[in-house]
């Protein structure tokens, strides 16, 4: 691979990593974030149906990150 080629892939690399980790920043500190209130609700609904039926509970899917609002 050229290297100016390979110096562009990894610029765009850590520019996506520090994009990501401030959306994950952003949706910690959002606090009416209605992502993270789902799944909240969600975690508990699983919890409660599992010392209802008896059954273990599946992890509830995490969403990577939240609206930058």
């Amino acid at each position: 691979m050229h290297p100016d080629l390979s110096l562009t892939a990894y610029r765009q690399h850590e520019r996506e990593v520090v994009r990501d980790a401030e959306l994950r920043r952003r949706a910690r500190e959002c606090p009416g974030c209605v992502v993270r209130a789902r799944h909240r609700l969600r975690a508990e609904l699983a919890l409660l149906g599992t010392r209802l039926t008896g059954r273990t509970a599946r992890p509830a899917s995490v969403v990577p990150a939240c609206c930058p609002a």
